[in-house]
């Protein structure tokens, strides 16, 4: 399931990694245009990308563990030796990663809405890279096929509607609930291929992405209260 290219005693490289490690230069590339544009102190943003990386593989290889106990048997050896007994969990990564960066933003106060865009790029090629090299590691063809085009579809999108942020007057966040919603729904319509965990990971993201988008679009559904005439007071009119 995961083609070994070098191998070296207790150290292999898989095809994956290699892919994943190729999505994280892209990510960071991406990442570094959006600081150089917004002005951002390039040298922090790559530092920050840097540990987001390192915590995403920690917190997507303990969710492997959690998910998959089976996997390694009570061995400790396995569960530590990453390269030569590879599994992450894509959600416990993202989700470790995604934490990290905008907690980071946070410490670096950036604006919050604009550094979650930002961040929303890069991430996006880090999950193409690696859907892709699942698919190239013998996972499920079909659905992981599906799952690269459409984040690929997603990510042009992003694109294309970025250009036209400034002519929409949309505020800063849009782009990054917009890529939630797609993304979620992408899960949970795969969920019916892989797991139920997937189609509930999946909703997650969609609701998330629907109220930030609530949020920022200023959209409400309270009815506006009309105010009625005042007339001047007289005498003894308490009324």
């Amino acid at each position: 399931m995961w083609p070994t290219l070098i191998s070296i005693g207790p150290i292999d490289i898989h095809s994956f990694g290699v892919l994943l490690f190729l999505g994280f230069f892209l990510g960071a590339f991406k990442l570094w245009q959006k600081a150089k544009e917004a002005g951002w102190e390039e040298t922090a943003v790559m530092d920050g990308w840097l540990i987001a990386g390192a915590g995403a593989v920690i917190t997507g290889r303990l969710g492997y563990i959690l998910f998959y106990p089976e996997v390694f048997g009570g061995s400790w050896y396995k569960m530590i030796f990453l390269t030569k007994f590879p599994g992450l969990s894509a959600e416990t990564a993202w989700l470790g990663g995604l934490i990290i960066l905008l907690v980071w933003g946070f410490k670096q106060k950036l604006n919050f809405w604009t550094w979650f865009e930002a961040v929303v790029a890069a991430v996006l090629l880090v999950e193409i890279m690696a859907h892709l090299g699942s698919l190239l590691a013998g996972a499920d063809r079909l659905a992981e096929t599906i799952r690269v085009a459409g984040l690929v579809l997603v990510y042009g999108l992003l694109n294309f509607w970025e250009k036209r942020y400034r002519t929409l007057n949309l505020k800063e966040g849009v782009l990054a609930a917009a890529y939630l919603i797609l993304t979620g729904v992408l899960s949970f319509g795969l969920g019916w291929r892989q797991s139920q965990p997937y189609q509930w990971w999946g909703v997650g993201l969609a609701v998330a992405g629907g109220l930030i988008l609530w949020f920022r679009s200023g959209i409400t559904i309270k009815a506006p209260v009309k105010k009625l005439p005042s007339r001047k007071k007289r005498g003894f009119d308490y009324v």
